[in-house]
């Protein structure tokens, strides 16, 4: 029995695998210049005959009994990332009807505006103010056509008819009055594992188009604006061509980390879930700088039984490289919350994971002792810019079961003044490029937050520049971002209403939302939207 080998792979490749690490000798090469291999039948590690390899065919060294020897590979099925490129695979699309507008925190094309026209396929519609409130207005044929909006605070669903077609959009009218639209006919597919929804935001009928439909999970209120690559857990997702026809998209599935541990992946993947449950741009693995600096930094953690940033030379396991890691990372002992998720929940540590522009990292653990790389000017780890035109406010818009107050980490303000127990804060990022420049100071912030039926706003403090920062807290204001810090404990099982307004590099910028408080004081998990 003979394979044919491509001919990008005939030239030899050898290598040494130890037969006591390699417990089913699978990870094996090709050897020899040759065009046609022969393959013979399976051996194990023990030297015995294996069975049910699929495909497989394994042979070693004349002398097995060494530790170490030569084996060879014919696994048809690897070819291609033998050769240097993944397989693609086409995975298929299956219609799904939303029932609620998806938000988008990178653009505000969900919101229906007077006056401003908006397409729907090859139909512009035009909001416009009738004689029984505002109304969706359309030409089709030289026949004037419209359909009114209900000024209730539910989701509807509206027919905009034309001769050749119906299509179906939903509006959403939420407590502030403000109007945002969608389209209840989307994709979804399972891709790494993921359940994800593509939503075909121009109604055009493609669903695929890189930076105007967009994509997220589908249990999620939040999506974000559709990449080419898309990194999905501990994996990055290259999109190929999509198929209208038959439904589906080709793509190729790329493992990120596959130096790293276990626990450092997972890291990896809870991180880009919960960034894309809240409608953040996932972030990228920078493997060099994982397995160079940060590893170092979390063997050191894990030797010295020990969670700090800065290390001592003379302590085991320290490292140049580590040392700069430790530095410009965020850090966890072993414990039995889950890293880059309770991050999330924190408010300081939330700056970074949380900022639309953290789109790249580095990661590693060791025994529990984590490091997720957050700082990219160092060593030319830079954060590309995201096309954000409005800013990130955390908790979003319509979360619900926001903890009450501010749990324990380093970085509490009770630290420098234990006699005030903060509420939960609430968080504004602001990335690069469109919102302002790093080093920029938000100036004439105000802000309102009132709870459902009160009569006055809670006291607040406002974090904008370093001379605000309570005690305790450290500064992170040279990223274009505040926290606003109410002064004690939120209600419980309350609606909050937020007005924020603020100027940036001589930019207003306004922001109106609503959250819904649970009853924990602090917690483990970040708050949620609504399902």
């Amino acid at each position: 029995m003979f394979c044919r080998l491509p001919g990008a792979l005939r030239t030899a490749l050898e290598v040494e695998v130890d037969l006591h690490r390699t417990h089913a000798a699978r990870a094996l090469l090709f050897v020899g210049a040759v065009e046609d291999l022969p393959i013979r039948p399976a051996i194990t590690a023990s030297g015995r005959p294996e069975r049910g390899t699929r495909g497989a065919r394994v042979y070693s060294a004349p002398d097995m009994r060494a530790k170490t020897a030569v084996l060879v590979l014919a696994l048809a099925p690897l070819l291609p990332a033998l050769a240097g490129d993944p397989p693609a695979v086409r995975a298929l699309l299956k219609d799904i009807t939303l029932r609620d507008v998806r938000f988008c925190q990178y653009g505000e094309e969900e919101v229906v505006r007077e006056g401003h026209p908006f397409p729907v396929g090859s139909i512009s519609v035009v909001p416009l103010f009738g004689p029984d409130g505002l109304e969706l207005t359309w030409t089709d044929a030289g026949r004037h056509c419209s359909a009114p909006i209900s000024e209730v605070h539910e989701t509807q669903t509206i027919a905009i008819r034309t001769v050749d077609r119906t299509t179906r959009l939903l509006v959403y009218r939420d407590r502030f009055g403000r109007l945002y639209r969608g389209n209840p006919a989307a994709k979804t597919a399972t891709i790494a594992g993921r359940k994800l929804v593509f939503i075909d935001r121009d109604f055009d009928g493609l669903h695929l188009e890189k930076d105007v439909d967009a994509f997220g999970l589908l249990d999620a209120r939040h999506v974000v604006p559709l990449q080419s690559a898309l990194v999905l857990g501990s994996r990055r997702v290259s999109l190929g061509s999509y198929d209208p026809g038959n439904s589906s998209v080709l793509l190729t599935e790329t493992p990120l980390g596959t130096s790293l541990t276990q626990g450092a992946r997972k890291i990896l993947e809870n991180l880009n879930d919960e960034r894309l449950f809240h409608g953040l741009v996932t972030s990228d693995l920078d493997d060099e700088i994982s397995v160079r600096y940060c590893q170092p930094h979390a063997d050191w953690m894990a030797a010295n039984r020990l969670c700090a940033h800065e290390q001592s030379g003379s302590t085991p396991r320290a490292s140049a490289e580590g040392a700069i890691a430790g530095k410009a990372s965020i850090l966890s002992p072993p414990g039995p919350w889950s890293p880059a998720i309770s991050w999330f929940d924190s408010p300081v540590h939330g700056y970074q994971v949380a900022a639309p522009d953290f789109t790249r990292t580095a990661v590693a653990e060791r025994e529990g002792y984590s490091v997720l790389w957050v700082f990219g000017g160092h060593h030319g780890l830079k954060w590309p810019t995201v096309a954000a035109r409005f800013p990130a406010v955390f908790p979003p818009h319509e979360a619900m079961d926001v903890p009450v107050s501010w749990w324990d980490e380093i970085g509490d303000p009770r630290q420098g003044d234990p006699s005030v127990d903060w509420g939960y804060p609430i968080r504004v990022y602001q990335g690069p490029g469109a919102l302002g420049n790093y080093g920029e100071y938000p100036e004439e912030v105000k802000v309102t937050l009132r709870a459902e039926g009160a009569s006055e706003g809670e006291m607040l403090q406002i974090v904008a520049r370093p001379d605000d920062i309570p005690a305790g807290v450290p500064g992170h204001s040279a990223y274009v971002k505040f926290l606003v810090l109410p002064c004690k404990p939120l209600a419980g099982r309350t609606l909050y209403r937020l007005e924020m307004s603020w100027f940036l590099g001589g930019r207003p910028f306004h922001w109106q939302s609503t959250f819904q408080t649970g009853t924990a004081r602090g917690q483990r998990r970040p708050p949620r939207s609504p399902e």
